[in-house]
C-alpha cells in the first residue's frame, strides 16, 4: 500500500502513527506530496477529489482518504488489539476522543493559515482583529503564542 503523506499535516501524521501503533507501518510505502490551499497537487487530486493528504492507495481497490477512514481501515489489517473498538461504550469513547483531536488539528491549521501563512496585509489585519480587546482572553492567549 502507498500512503500519500505530508510532514506538516497533522492528519497524515496521525495516520502514520496509527500504522506504527498497530504494527503495520512496514507494509506502507510513504510518499511525500506537498499540498496546500494555494498549491494544487495534480497527483493527489487524481486520487482524492478534495486534493488533501493523507491518501491510502490500496492494491486492486479504490483509494481511501480522510485520516479517520484510513485509520479505521488500517485497524482491520492486523490481529492485535483494535485501537477503534467495534462496539460497546469503548467504541463511542474512542470516536469521541478522535473527534476532539480532529477538531483541534483543524483549528490549529486554520490559525496557522490565518496568522502566519496568509499574505502579509491580510494576516496583519487578522492579527489585529483577533488579538484586540474584543477577542476573549483565552483566545488572545492562544493567538499570541501561535505568532
Amino acid at each position: 500500500m502507498i500512503l500519500y503523506y505530508q510532514t506538516h499535516s497533522p492528519f497524515a501524521r496521525k495516520t502514520l502513527v496509527f500504522a506504527h501503533e498497530v504494527g503495520i507501518a512496514g507494509r506502507l510505502e510513504v510518499i511525500h506530496h506537498e499540498t496546500s490551499p494555494t498549491l494544487r497537487n495534480a497527483r493527489v487530486y487524481a486520487e482524492n477529489p478534495l486534493g488533501k493528504v493523507p491518501v491510502l492507495l490500496r492494491p486492486d481497490a479504490t483509494p481511501i482518504f480522510d485520516s479517520d477512514v484510513i485509520c479505521a481501515y488500517l485497524d482491520t489489517l492486523h490481529d492485535g488489539r483494535k485501537l477503534l473498538p467495534q462496539d460497546g461504550e469503548g467504541r463511542w469513547q474512542a470516536l469521541r476522543l478522535q473527534s476532539v483531536a480532529q477538531g483541534l488539528a483543524q483549528t490549529g491549521i486554520a490559525l496557522r493559515w490565518e496568522l502566519v501563512l496568509l499574505p502579509t496585509d491580510i494576516g496583519r489585519r487578522s492579527r489585529r482583529a483577533t488579538t484586540g480587546s474584543k477577542a476573549p482572553s483565552t483566545m488572545r492567549c492562544c493567538l499570541t503564542s501561535v505568532t
